[in-house]
């Protein structure tokens, strides 16, 4: 009588491909992108979708060539949707982009206070990061 054994998800995989008889492509980490190519390609506007602590946002982000950002969309707590728009200027370096706040609606940065976001990756539809709360982050882009 034989019997089933469950073995290790990556021994499970392995035992898959040498039955299947086909290659199963493994996933290979990529590289950071430089800074050079975080600039050039964060240049355009984003969808941003995020939601935690009760708390909902919608936003498009658009990033000019001349270092300047703009933020609007609505931001919805326990079901009351409010508009939320900053402004400011954008720079990166060491991977990390820093966006020094102008204007901020609501009132939740001060002028002049710089977020931080580690820039984990970006191609010509997403940009991924982690944000200082630690949180993953994805934009989608709409435009260049």
């Amino acid at each position: 009588m034989r019997t089933l054994n469950f073995v290790s998800g990556g021994s499970l995989v392995l035992i898959a491909r040498a039955f299947a008889g086909c290659e199963i492509p493994l996933a290979v980490p990529q590289p950071k992108p430089t800074d050079a190519e975080i600039r050039q390609r964060l240049v355009g506007k984003w969808n941003e979708v995020t939601s935690g602590g009760g708390v909902k946002s919608q936003t498009v982000n658009e990033f000019t060539t001349e270092g300047r950002f703009k933020t609007e969309g609505t931001m919805t707590i326990d079901g009351a949707e409010s508009p939320q728009a900053y402004t400011g200027t954008w720079t990166v370096s060491g991977g990390v982009l820093t966006y020094t706040i102008q204007t901020s609606q609501p009132d939740v940065f001060e002028p002049g206070e710089t977020v931080q976001d580690e820039v984990l990756g970006i191609d010509d539809r997403e940009f991924r990061y982690r944000n200082p709360d630690g949180e993953l982050v994805t934009m989608t882009r709409l435009s260049q």
